[in-house]
């Protein structure tokens, strides 16, 4: 079973010839313990034609959620919940 979300920031921004790093901070985690993959992509807003795809044409990045042992949270895991409202 898998489940598909996603979400956008379309703050325009600009990007400097080259080589370089973007970094993104989540500042809240709503999802529940469990295995999840990312991918991303970068957008050029007018055409909406993707810069750069990271887990699009290769592979996505694996990354785990671990919460404590409570009821509430053992079942949104058993439950396959994506998020905590």
């Amino acid at each position: 079973m898998g489940c598909v979300t996603g979400g956008f920031d379309m703050t325009e921004r600009s990007l400097s010839p080259g080589a370089g790093e973007l970094r993104c901070r989540i500042p809240r985690n709503p999802l529940v313990a469990g295995s999840y993959w990312l991918k991303a992509a970068i957008v050029e807003p007018a055409s909406l034609q993707p810069l750069a795809l990271f887990g699009w044409l290769d592979s996505p990045q694996a990354f785990s959620v671990r919460s404590r042992p409570t009821e509430l949270n053992n079942a949104q895991t058993a439950y396959e919940s994506i998020g905590n409202a």
